[in-house]
């Protein structure tokens, strides 16, 4: 091919490259990214970084390393902390000053004192021995200190008496679910005990609470810790096995697949 021919080849080609491009996006020239280049071999980095700017900081040199600590979050009251809660009840409940001051106090109490009774109630749960060291029977439930003042607190703030009290008539259940409510996050799972406490009260209650199971029925909704009685469950495996300084309250009640024993 003559020297000729190829440059016309060469104009030819280049023409129709200036057709094919016209009206086209003008391409931008590519963005240089500092510090992002090969690292010759037998140097590092921070080698280069210095290379090229003398004066430039070390990589890292202001990082501070160390311990790290996250303070605690604090538990502020859960009924002031809670507006559907209050707007709720201002607009269903009647007007009953005595149900908030008691739902306020409630949840100053939970924030400044119950709320640890439940962290140490979670890290010590109750416990079953069913033997003593001789190996006798025994089924003694061993509960923390923090688990009997949540029963001295269940019984003095009513978590089960205000409902049947009737104090505020129809509404008296909705006092005490409102408390429950804020009560149970903090409880280190002791409404476990008040729910069943509850529902052998109502089952009592809706038998006309017959004179065999008066007292019963008495101390399931009392408000004095030493009579309060607290239900635990047991299954039909270890039907009546709970014995003598156990917590399990109330005289005997036969219910379906439970069984409530005196307290001893």
């Amino acid at each position: 091919m003559s020297a000729g021919s190829m440059r016309l080849n060469h104009s030819t080609s280049a023409a129709w490259l200036r057709f094919l491009l016209r009206g086209q996006p003008t391409c931008r020239p590519a963005l240089q990214v500092r510090g992002v280049s090969a690292v010759q071999p037998g140097t590092s980095a921070p080698d280069e970084a210095a290379a090229r700017d003398p004066h430039a900081p070390q990589l890292f040199s202001r990082s501070r390393t160390g311990l790290f600590f996250q303070d605690q979050q604090q538990l502020k009251n859960p009924f002031l902390e809670d507006p559907l809660l209050g707007r709720y009840l201002r607009r269903h409940l009647p007007p009953q000053q005595a149900v908030f001051s008691d739902l306020q106090a409630f949840g100053e109490r939970i924030s400044g004192e119950v709320d640890a009774w439940g962290r140490e109630c979670e890290v010590n749960p109750p416990r079953l021995v069913p033997f003593d060291p001789w190996g006798r029977r025994v089924d003694h439930i061993v509960t923390s200190p923090a688990w009997q003042r949540m029963k001295e607190l269940s019984a003095r703030e009513g978590l089960v008496a205000i409902g049947y009290e009737r104090s505020c008539g129809e509404w008296s259940r909705v006092h005490q679910v409102s408390k429950l409510f804020l009560y149970s996050p903090s409880s280190g799972l002791f409404t476990c005990p008040l729910a069943m406490t509850d529902g052998a009260a109502k089952v009592i209650q809706s038998l006309g609470v017959p004179p065999a199971v008066d007292s019963a029925y008495r101390r399931l909704t009392s408000r004095d810790p030493e009579r309060l009685s607290d239900v635990w469950p047991v299954d039909d495996r270890a039907e009546g096995r709970i014995g003598r300084g156990s917590v399990v309250g109330a005289p005997l009640v036969i219910l379906p697949r439970k069984r409530l024993q005196r307290r001893e």
